[in-house]
């Protein structure tokens, strides 16, 4: 995790282990995951690239 100023971004699997960190904090600005959670930030599944693109390009104040 960065800390520091611009927006936070997190790839989530559940394979992986653990919870996202998006359901503990809330200075996450988007969360990337194919699975099942219940956060407060947007959502968008990784299989959306075009979603997820659009997003983070969005977030990043270029679109």
């Amino acid at each position: 995790l960065l800390d520091g100023p611009g927006p936070r971004i997190e790839v989530f699997r559940a394979e992986a282990g653990g919870a996202p960190l998006a359901a503990e904090r809330d200075d996450i600005d988007l969360l990337v995951t194919d699975d099942e959670v219940d956060v407060r930030a947007p959502v968008v599944a990784r299989s959306d690239l075009r979603t997820v693109a659009t997003r983070v390009l969005s977030l990043a104040g270029l679109r």
